[in-house]
């Protein structure tokens, strides 16, 4: 959490010391904005960082998708945080969502990985054996994923 605080206090140090020169400052897209500052929800950083701390309870992130686990699943990380990474699995129109490289906002509840039990919760035609490497990991399990809007995704 405190790498978040330093580099929230960074950026906002840079923006001012850039305003007083005059300058327009470091373009950011609105996809890098996003990740810096989710929208609400749990602090993105415990999520990724620490996620014990916030076992069965309901967070909102906001993160990339670095990789797919089976039709279900994938792995996310926020770059702005480090490369912690998270895995995410949701059912239905949720998880037509969940594209290599996407952006995505999840909100869910956050527990240690137990396959039988997220198949159950995803439903569908889950494949627990996939889950196995993860077991006892700390996983959310989806009850909404949005991706970000196609401009605010970069190329």
């Amino acid at each position: 959490m405190r790498s978040a605080t330093k580099a929230a206090a960074a950026l906002l140090a840079l923006a001012m010391v850039t305003t007083a020169c005059g300058g327009d400052g470091p373009e950011v897209t609105a996809a890098e904005d996003r990740l810096a500052e989710p929208e609400a929800g749990v602090d993105s950083g415990v999520v990724f960082t620490d996620p014990a701390q916030l076992l069965d309870q309901e967070v909102e992130i906001t993160g990339v998708v670095t990789e797919l686990v089976g039709d279900n699943g994938a792995l996310l990380t926020n770059p702005e945080l480090g490369t912690e990474q998270i895995l995410v699995v949701a059912s239905g129109d949720d998880a037509a969502e969940i594209r290599s490289e996407a952006v995505i906002d999840v909100a869910g509840t956050l527990q240690a990985l137990d396959p039988a039990e997220v198949a159950e919760a995803v439903g569908e035609d889950f494949d627990p054996e996939l889950l196995g490497a993860y077991e006892g990991d700390p996983v959310i399990v989806a009850e909404t994923i949005t991706p970000a809007p196609e401009e605010e995704v970069e190329s």
